[in-house]
């Protein structure tokens, strides 16, 4: 289920249903999209690497993620679609 589609209540329980139980959220109304990625199937893609290193494959944004001991700081991706974008 994509989650800019759930609410959530007080304790992060979620549902596609507004309710006065869970009436939080959606935060994101669309998924994000990266206009400098070069092919737009890819534009909402997001690849894991390690402190924003570039990605192999053409992705709309990177994510350090490493298992969860990453810093969890996302970049969007240059116009090559592989090169985070500096911050």
């Amino acid at each position: 289920m994509p989650l800019h589609t759930l609410r959530a209540d007080i304790d992060y329980a979620t549902s596609t249903a507004k309710t006065t139980t869970y009436d939080k959220g959606p935060y994101m109304q669309s998924i994000p999209k990266n206009p400098l990625c070069p092919t737009t199937a890819a534009a909402s893609d997001v690849v894991a690497t390690i402190n924003g290193a570039a990605s192999a494959t053409v992705t709309g944004f990177v994510y350090d993620y490493q298992a969860g001991a990453g810093s969890g700081k996302i970049w969007g991706t240059d116009t090559d679609g592989k090169t985070a974008v500096p911050q």
